[in-house]
């Protein structure tokens, strides 16, 4: 009788069971060919795009994901993927910023990164002075294209912190003033003494 030659994975030469007919050990099954091609399959299948999408829904796929992204290759690949659909991807942004949901978050995102706070923030803040401005009390006068402009966000600029929201004209004048106290006191000292000689 003729002794067969023992079997071994491609991969690590590892010993192989007599019924093993893929020639590969459990370990580096994942690189046979067969396993590969049931893989892509099931990947086409309806099933395995259900769950697909689960899993990039999931935490998991989305720290995947991100971790992707943040290396050098998923870098070359969106920078690569942006120079090919360029055009697409602007038409489609400048559509989102422009509804109701996309306009707020852009606006969201833009105080955030000059303010450091964010749009619920300045609702509240402007809920808390119940629409008027910090100083005259009065709700803002200008406006842009026909609509009444926004309260301005009133910010220290040395320490950037948010002081208030006011409107054009209270914070333009502060802003002439460069937030000094003594010319602001200086200034309306001089109102004082002017109007009080008439």
């Amino acid at each position: 009788m003729v002794a067969q030659k023992e079997r071994t994975c491609v991969e690590c030469e590892t010993p192989l069971k007599l019924v093993n007919k893929s020639g590969y050990c459990s370990k580096h099954l994942y690189r046979s060919p067969l396993v590969k091609e049931r893989q892509q399959q099931y990947q086409q299948s309806e099933a395995g795009k259900t769950a697909a999408k689960k899993y990039d829904q999931s935490e998991k796929g989305r720290e995947k994901r991100r971790a992707l992204q943040r290396s050098p290759e998923g870098k070359e690949r969106s920078r690569e993927s942006y120079r090919k659909n360029r055009e697409k991807i602007l038409s489609r942004n400048r559509k989102y910023r422009q509804s109701p949901e996309g306009g707020r978050r852009f606006k969201s995102s833009r105080m955030k990164a000059k303010y450091g706070i964010s749009l619920d923030e300045v609702e509240a803040l402007l809920e808390k002075q119940n629409g008027l401005c910090a100083i005259c009390q009065q709700p803002e006068q200008e406006t842009i294209r026909g609509k009444y402009k926004q309260l301005a966000i009133d910010h220290d600029h040395k320490t950037g912190r948010i002081r208030g929201l006011l409107c054009a004209n209270c914070n333009q004048g502060l802003g002439r003033f460069e937030d000094d106290p003594a010319r602001l006191l200086a200034a309306v000292q001089y109102i004082q003494t002017r109007a009080s000689k008439q």
